[in-house]
């Protein structure tokens, strides 16, 4: 994965998903770390992003609705 990519992980706040997205990351992916009940855990995996070079924020949205993703 090259620069210029974003990804979207949901549940990348913690375990699997959090795994992902620091992978994600180290590979030049700008990361989206989608939660939503755990923003602390996804603060914390944005902070590990940052701390390992990479480029990555926290957002909070239900992916089950999709009324969430209309903007």
């Amino acid at each position: 994965m090259g620069s210029g990519r974003v990804a979207v992980v949901t549940g990348g706040a913690r375990g699997l998903g959090r795994g992902i997205a620091l992978a994600l990351a180290a590979h030049g992916a700008t990361v989206v770390v989608n939660y939503l009940s755990h923003q602390a855990a996804a603060e914390e995996t944005a902070r590990r992003i940052a701390a390992g070079g990479g480029s990555g924020w926290p957002l909070r949205a239900d992916v089950t609705d999709s009324g969430e993703a209309k903007g």
